[in-house]
């Protein structure tokens, strides 16, 4: 499946690759589930492609584009955590660096890209750091990230950002569309997905996981009117299973964010009567507390939760 949307950036990446202007070393930022891994691939074909021509563009059917899609190409490596890590380790750095050693497959670029780049802990991230600063050869790196702030300011200073965004509420409902979805369901996945076409996918493909979703709405507004005692019970059952319990944070986040929004436009509209705007903002943060938390360190779970509890 090609990318949707972000006709900005496939332009500015499409000039660099006209102007043979392309630099060695690039970070793609922005909020999860919004296609920049997509479009870095897809960066890689239109550079590697044998039959498109001097700008963005792939056939999908030469060597370079098959066997990049398979993540078989020889020339590129393709980074993220391992199975059952929350860190992408210093040896799978260790190892990109020595297979860029080898000679390139055509004499071409050697590429790589590293997903969820802000899962380098900072010993990994100093060994990155030296590969970034002495590339050999004709290289391109790309860092895929949603948390660039907790790259090196070192790293960040030796790549060129490129920020990506959201995408609009229609252009997601239109690909659901093209994907068979139902005029009123594909509406109402747009509505939730905030801006995150992966996450619309996946509601579309796993219909599940927007029960799922209509669940975690339906506990969170259960306790916000619960007691401590049930609060602190929710908290010990829920807080074992480490991506149910991050994709819980995500979806409360987008739930307040929308819930925010409305207080301060149409206040008469917003469920959350007792809570003010200060209160909510509160929430929030504590939310994305919590969340980062959860992912970037070795913190209780439960804990956490329980302190996320109390706020709400």
């Amino acid at each position: 499946m090609n990318s949707i949307g972000h006709k900005t950036e496939k332009g500015l990446l499409a000039k660099l690759i006209r102007n043979d202007t392309v630099p060695h070393a690039f970070l793609f930022s922005g909020p999860k589930k919004i296609g920049k891994k997509r479009v870095a691939l897809e960066f890689i074909k239109s550079i590697s492609c044998t039959n498109s021509g001097n700008d963005w563009g792939f056939c999908d059917n030469c060597y370079s584009c098959r066997n990049l899609e398979s993540n078989t190409f020889p020339d590129f490596i393709f980074i993220k955590p391992e199975e059952d890590s929350k860190d992408i380790k210093i040896e799978q750095i260790r190892d990109m660096q020595e297979r860029f050693t080898l000679t390139s497959f055509g004499g071409n670029y050697k590429m790589v890209v590293v997903d969820d780049a802000h899962l380098m802990n900072q010993h990994t991230q100093n060994s990155f750091l030296k590969f970034l600063e002495e590339p050999r050869g004709k290289t391109i790196i790309i860092l895929v990230s949603d948390r660039p702030d907790m790259l090196l300011p070192t790293i960040r200073s030796r790549v060129q950002n490129i920020k990506f965004s959201i995408l609009p509420k229609k252009e997601i409902e239109n690909h659901l569309l093209s994907l068979g979805e139902e005029a009123e369901k594909a509406k109402e996945i747009a509505a939730i997905s905030s801006g995150q076409i992966g996450k619309a996918v996946e509601y579309h493909e796993n219909p599940e996981r927007k029960e799922w979703f209509d669940s975690a709405i339906k506990d969170l507004n259960m306790l916000m009117r619960a007691n401590l005692g049930k609060k602190f019970a929710y908290s010990k059952e829920n807080s074992e299973n480490y991506e149910s319990l991050v994709e819980m944070f995500e979806v409360w986040e987008r739930y307040f964010r929308k819930e925010l929004l409305i207080k301060i436009m149409k206040p008469s509209e917003s469920r959350l009567e007792k809570y003010s705007i200060l209160k909510v903002k509160g929430i929030l943060k504590k939310i994305s507390q919590s969340k980062n938390l959860i992912e970037s360190t070795n913190s209780n779970k439960k804990l956490v939760l329980d302190g996320l509890m109390m706020e709400l």
